[in-house]
């Protein structure tokens, strides 16, 4: 959920730490079962790092734009795998085309049932298939005000249901000058624009890509009308980043990443 940049050469200067953004956000799950969890984030000029902290548990994934590379990592396996960028993309829309082709199999395999049958299977798998309802987002103008922050409010909606809700904070209240941190915000914005590609095919929330339009003060999303995660910003400042923040730690076993043999078999035929 986060993306920026600072001049290279503050990156390569030889620092022990160089400028860049830290976030802390607190986040609510509540199914399958209740979970308090711990987001936090780290960018530089040259990577963006994610890490959640949840039961006990942290995981981090780690975006570097030189080399263009994604690290999963597994801090209680201390394992990780890799993947460029540009074969993550690729995974993320085969992803979305095979969903797409499945769903329109089984809307042409549905369309040829009478419709007391038709009606009694489609109750029966909602819920289990991603909706093919496309997500719109609707800006609603109204202010508030979460924790210490002000934000935006937008709503997400999936046909006639309301699936989430947003509310975005302008980087001048944070006191951040966004524009230094264009190449990885730039780099950050065509990942989430390849992920919204899929998404309407995935039923899944993607974040907003472009950090120009402000920071993700709070998310929800709901479920049957309720609210089923929520996520609140609790802090945020431009800080010294440790430069090793960036990289996998050492003593760490590379593990093969399973979502790479979706690309593996596509290229293979």
């Amino acid at each position: 959920m986060t993306r920026l940049f600072i001049a290279a050469a503050l990156v390569l200067c030889g620092r022990t730490a160089a400028a860049g953004i830290r976030t802390v956000s607190d986040v609510v799950l509540s199914s399958p079962g209740p979970k308090n969890c711990r987001m936090e984030t780290y960018l530089d000029g040259n990577f963006f790092r994610y890490d959640n902290k949840c039961d006990g548990a942290m995981s981090s994934m780690i975006f570097t734009l030189s080399p263009d590379l994604i690290h999963q990592v597994d801090h209680q396996r201390k394992t990780y795998s890799t993947m460029s960028l540009k074969d993550y993309e690729q995974m993320i829309g085969q992803m979305g085309a095979s969903m797409k082709a499945m769903q329109a199999q089984m809307k042409a395999s549905l369309s040829k049932l009478p419709p007391a049958q038709r009606e009694a299977m489609m109750k029966m798998m909602a819920g289990q298939m991603p909706a093919q309802v496309k997500r719109t987002v609707k800006k609603t103008g109204r202010a508030e005000k979460v924790g210490s922050f002000s934000c935006l409010v937008e709503e997400e909606w999936q046909g006639k249901t309301k699936v989430g809700e947003t509310c975005v904070g302008d980087w001048k209240q944070f006191g951040i000058n966004i524009e230094k941190y264009k190449a990885i915000g730039d780099r950050w914005k065509r990942l989430g624009d390849k992920m919204k590609e899929s998404a309407g095919s995935l039923g899944e929330y993607v974040g907003e890509t472009d950090m120009k339009r402000g920071y993700l003060v709070r998310h929800r999303s709901y479920n049957n009308g309720k609210v089923d995660s929520e996520m609140i910003l609790r802090e945020i400042k431009e800080t010294s980043v440790d430069p090793s923040l960036g990289k996998v730690p050492a003593g760490y076993k590379k593990e093969e990443n399973p979502m790479a043999k979706i690309g593996a078999k596509k290229k293979g035929g």
